[in-house]
């Protein structure tokens, strides 16, 4: 305080003087110590006002006196530390820089305690220069050093007249009691304010929690009411309880007298099956499948054929009116389906009405008609449907032979350990079962000179010189190679349709197909059938399994491809590093047999949050007050900062007393914003209308029917939703009870799409585990979304015109079709407690509606709802 004293008496006389403050800042045993905010409340305060003249040396005083040259100082101001041996040390160090103007001043030459010694040096001085004392206060001294100290100073310094001097002492005591007192004005004008606005703020909590308590004394009655509403009905329920517990006992007996006879029924049906799949697999069974198809064909042109074409006879006949109006109202319904979904059959809607059946008058025709051929038969199980839709016929297998000298040589490297060697013969075997495409092969292990290894494969190579093994191919860009880890049996048409994909299409670099296992007897059985090139699946090891095909190039062909440390899954996230996923292929065929055990999966890390985006969460609502609340509370265990987040509540019209009133609390705490649209329940623009209010980088659309049960949920949806290339990001929903709502969706159920995993307890992780792996998907659902301002905006947000459902899958393909991923976090865990505020769609116009927009889905995305490949199960 004393240095600004000095600086603003300088700047307000418009002196040309230097000014410079001594210390570390730091404290001492007299001043006390203190941290660095002293310094930095300083520093603030000085630099804008007196930088131009004044500096501030942050050191101890020895250190300083390089700074100055000898007989510089005009005027000196000693401050340190306070004991007798310090100022004399000080003003000894600093007398060679005082200048013959030199005037030194002295602090605290009135205090005799805690060790001050600043008054005996002051004694001492004063006997040898002219000198002033003030006595106010702690005291100070004043010295006039040089020799030719200024003529009003040495004035002063002599003043001989008690009266004089007193005038003089009494005049600065009075001013220094009078700043003092104006600074303390001034702190209470400041104090008093500060109360008052504390006053302010008390006084609008007060009313606030006045209403909250009349809401909540509201509540408490109608809460009494219910609960003697509730006790007379949990009387009744008791009583309906100790009746329904007798016929419990009742029912179990009967279900465990059925569970035994399913029993038995289901060791039947397994052993039928194992029956089945042996005859259809075996040999007799396949040769005479030409005999069989002449029976079918027979039966089906004097059975089902015949009826068909006796029921279109009658209708044909002009007497049999109603038979010709069921036909034609057949034939009708037939034609209109088929134009929703066949290219160029639209003109045959308008003409649909049309259709008539010419007349005849005997059954002479009957021969002539042109019967509906049958459906296909279903199949009961995986076998019989490898057998019947996913094995290549003799007809097939001929082919493939005759066009083998039109496909490349391939290299095939196949890799075993030493625990794995005893399947390097039947592997041998399965390569050299294989049709339609000429190959080379390596076979390699950790240890080449393993003697075990050698022998292994001289007797299962037996002379075949496709197999190589003294020398590799140095030469291998642009060359096909199968890479295969040993487990994995190549079935006869595997390596041909890995290789055909790349010979068709230059730009591939690599190709994967579905896998399955085998039982015990030799049976194919549970099918992976896989999604699309998916690079969080790829990254975890659940994509390319033990056989793919690569076009390797650069560094990883030439020093990866015969390493037999490296697994193969790390050599195919090396080939698909960067590239795009149009150069990555799938092959929808089960192309080789797995025989070991599938490897665990590898969790992915959730990529890195450097800087928190700012969200937005929206959460359309009408009444049911206590679910809104329920899913607010729960909001409240977010792990994100309060400053970082928004929550906007979008009220479509709820006129419930509990629901406003809750709302306007909630509203008047500044924990939440209200949007009032009370048009008709539209969930796509309602969010539309969010959106464009909204202030967030990140957007979440959250049904009010919600409860967040994960703190790290909002971490966890972020941190995708905001990679370059994502779209929509969805969570694990569970019902109530704890079994999974939600697991992503599935494009293709009842024509359109519909919930994955559904039913599954909480843990189980249901088809090939992807319940419980965060994954790409076609779409989430829009219980729960989390999608980046930017990608919402890129496809304009929701479609309007889809007002009750489809809008969040048409949503998710709309960000397909602009080239972004959509991602189901496994770990990410809400409960749903699902469409309770809208309700389900069973009546007759919620089920029209839904059918209308059914369709309006296929319309936007006939191809991605065909075709699309990011479902958990892909119908074939």
């Amino acid at each position: 305080m004393s240095y600004a004293a000095f600086c603003d008496a300088v700047l307000r006389a418009d002196l040309d003087t230097q000014c410079f403050a001594i210390d570390t800042w730091q404290g001492d045993a007299h001043a006390g110590y203190y941290g660095e905010d002293v310094y930095n409340d300083l520093r603030t305060f000085h630099d804008p006002r007196y930088a131009a003249f004044s500096e501030l040396i942050r050191s101890t005083f020895d250190q300083a006196l390089d700074y100055f040259q000898d007989g510089s100082i005009d005027l000196l101001h000693i401050d340190g530390c306070h004991s007798y041996e310090a100022v004399c040390h000080d003003f000894n160090n600093w007398r060679a820089k005082l200048s013959t103007r030199a005037v030194v001043l002295f602090h605290d030459t009135n205090v005799r305690e805690r060790n001050f010694g600043v008054w005996k040096l002051w004694s001492e001085l004063k006997m040898k220069y002219p000198n002033f004392e003030f006595m106010h206060e702690h005291g100070l001294g004043v010295l006039a050093f040089g020799s030719e100290v200024p003529e009003v100073v040495l004035k002063l310094c002599n003043l001989s007249s008690p009266s004089d001097i007193a005038v003089i002492r009494n005049r600065f005591a009075f001013s220094g009691r009078s700043c003092i007192l104006e600074a303390m004005h001034v702190q209470a004008q400041r104090d008093i304010s500060a109360a008052e606005l504390r006053v302010t703020r008390t006084e609008s909590e007060r009313r606030h929690l006045e209403e909250r308590f009349a809401a909540a004394e509201l509540r408490v009655t109608r809460t009494e009411a219910e609960r003697r509403h509730l006790e007379e009905r949990l009387a009744a329920a008791e009583l309906r309880v100790t009746r329904t517990e007798s016929e419990r006992r009742h029912l179990e007996e009967r279900l465990a007298a059925f569970e035994s006879h399913m029993t038995r029924m289901e060791t039947e049906r397994r052993d039928l099956a194992e029956k089945l799949g042996s005859v259809l697999s075996s040999e007799s069974w396949r040769m005479t499948a030409p005999l069989r198809f002449l029976v079918r064909l027979i039966r089906r042109l004097t059975g089902r054929n015949l009826r068909r074409g006796r029921i279109i006879l009658r209708a044909l006949k002009p007497a049999n009116i109603e038979h010709r109006r069921e036909v034609i109202q057949v034939l009708r319904r037939r034609v209109v389906l088929a134009s929703r979904f066949v290219p160029g059959l639209n003109n045959a809607v308008i003409h649909a009405s049309r259709i008539t059946l010419p007349s005849i008058s005997d059954d002479s025709n009957l021969k002539s008609l042109k019967y509906i051929p049958p459906h296909h038969a279903a199949v009961v199980s995986y076998p019989i449907w490898s057998l019947r839709f996913d094995t290549p016929s003799a007809t097939d297998l001929l082919h493939l032979e005759e066009t083998e000298i039109k496909m490349p040589e391939i290299l095939v490297i196949a890799r075993f350990s030493s625990e794995t060697f005893h399947l390097i013969q039947q592997t041998a075997n399965a390569l050299k079962a294989t049709v339609g495409v000429r190959w080379r092969s390596v076979f390699i292990t950790k240890n080449p000179d393993d003697t075990t290894f050698a022998v292994t494969c001289m007797q299962a190579f037996r002379g075949d010189v496709r197999f190589l093994t003294r020398s590799f191919p140095e030469e291998l860009n642009g060359k096909i190679i199968v890479l295969l880890e040993a487990g994995a049996i190549p079935r006869s048409h595997g390596l041909r349709l890995l290789v055909e994909a790349m010979v068709h299409n230059p730009d591939l670099a690599l190709t994967y197909s579905d896998e399955d296992r085998l039982s015990s007897k030799g049976l194919p059985e549970f099918p992976w059938f896989k999604p699309k090139y998916s690079p969080l699946l790829a990254a975890q090891g659940m994509l390319f399994g033990r056989m793919f095909a690569i076009r390797p190039c650069g560094q990883l062909a030439s020093d990866s491809l015969f390493d037999p440390i490296q697994s193969v899954l790390q050599l195919a996230l090396k080939a698909t590093h960067g590239l795009a996923s149009e150069r990555i292929r799938h092959i929808a065929h089960v192309l080789f047999h797995d025989i070991l055990p599938s490897a665990p999966f590898q969790p992915v890390s959730l990529p890195s949050l450097e800087i928190l985006p700012f969200v937005s969460i929206f959460i359309p609502t009408r009444d049911h007050w206590h679910l809104l609340r329920q899913c607010l509370d729960s909001l409240r265990r977010t792990d994100w900062p309060i400053d970082r987040i928004e929550i906007i509540v979008i009220d479509n019209g709820s006129t419930e007393t509990e629901t406003l009133e809750g709302m306007a609390i909630e509203e008047a705490s500044g924990r939440i914003r209200i949007i009032r649209d009370s048009r008709k329940f539209n969930y796509a623009a309602l969010n539309n209308v969010a959106a464009r209010a909204a202030r967030g980088d990140v957007f979440v659309l959250l049904n009010n029917d919600t409860e967040i049960i994960d703190p790290t949920w909002l971490r966890k949806l972020c941190a995708y939703a905001i990679q370059p290339d994502v779209g929509a990001v969805g969570a694990k929903l569970l019902y109530e009870d704890r079994t999974i709502q939600h697991g992503g969706v599935i494009l293709g159920i009842q024509g359109t799409a519909g919930h994955a995993h559904l039913l599954l307890r909480e843990s189980e992780g249901g088809y090939q585990q992807l319940a419980n792996i965060t994954r790409e998907v076609a779409a989430v659902t829009g219980a729960c979304i989390a999608v980046s301002r930017t990608a919402f905006e890129e496809v304009g947000g929701l479609r309007e015109e889809f007002e009750v459902a489809f809008n969040d899958v048409v949503f998710c393909l709309d960000l397909l079709a602009a080239g972004r991923r959509n991602i189901y976090v496994h770990d990410c865990v809400l409960i749903h407690h699902e469409s309770k505020t809208r309700g389900f769609d069973t009546t007759p116009q919620k089920i029209a509606v839904a059918r209308s927009e059914a369709i309006r889905a296929w319309l936007h995305h006939p191809r991605l709802l065909v075709v699309c490949e990011l479902s958990d199960v892909v119908v074939r």
